[in-house]
């Protein structure tokens, strides 16, 4: 099952790893490497002892082409060519996208989030199929600048959902002068898995959505009262 670690304390837990280091770290004995050039299963893993900035480093820094998927009932990957990451996507989102720069760092996001998941990366396979062949690659380290920054958002939401393992269910009412509540097409899934019974963790795995997508509908909606949170 997919466990997602403290929101709260994501933050301080990743400053210790960006900037880049020059080398990426020794990984750990549960993880499998060989030389990322090389045809094959070149990376696998999970990520509570390879966490996933550390997997895009080492793949940057070994020019690695191929796709690193992330999970297996709704898996995440990020496709990287010579290095670069060319695409990304999941259930949810895709480098096909309006906006395929924000699908990246979502995708990335998410994978930054989750406390443990199996990951694998395949060398040469799928390299930009997300993005097309001629899709122009962005640097790993510029990437996970803007998650960083992401996450500044996550420690607002922490105030409210402190981590993926509390429970939401619809208020029974809207408070005094709460006015309308406006959902977007898509958020609707979220809203109908809120039943009080499923973690946040629950509902991620089984609407198909982004980790920081539910936590911050989940969050609005609290904040306007039409949501309970309960946990942690």
């Amino acid at each position: 099952m997919v466990t997602v670690r403290s929101i709260g304390g994501l933050r301080g837990g990743l400053e210790a790893e960006w900037p880049p280091s020059p080398a990426p770290p020794a990984p750990p004995e549960e993880a499998t490497i060989v030389d990322p050039q090389t045809a094959g299963p070149s990376l696998d893993g999970d990520l509570a002892d390879f966490p996933a900035p550390e997997i895009l480093r080492l793949l940057a820094t070994s020019g690695a082409t191929g796709r690193l998927t992330v999970g297996t009932a709704e898996p995440r990957h990020v496709d990287l060519r010579g290095g670069l990451v060319v695409g990304a996507g999941g259930p949810d989102r895709h480098t096909g996208d309006d906006d395929a720069h924000e699908a990246v760092v979502m995708t990335v996001l998410d994978l930054v989030v989750l406390g443990s998941a199996p990951f694998r990366f395949d060398a040469e396979e799928h390299a930009g199929d997300a993005a097309g062949e001629g899709a122009e690659g962005v640097e790993v380290a510029a990437v996970l600048h803007d998650v960083d920054e992401r996450l500044e958002e996550w420690r607002e939401i922490a105030t409210v959902i402190p981590s993926t393992s509390v429970v939401a269910r619809l208020a029974p009412s809207l408070p005094p002068g709460a006015g309308a509540v406006t959902l977007a097409e898509e958020e609707w899934a979220v809203v109908a898995a809120l039943d009080g019974r499923r973690t946040l963790t629950d509902v991620v795995v089984a609407t198909g959505t982004g980790a920081f997508d539910v936590c911050a509908l989940v969050y609005r909606l609290a904040r306007l009262g039409a949501v309970e949170v309960e946990g942690d």
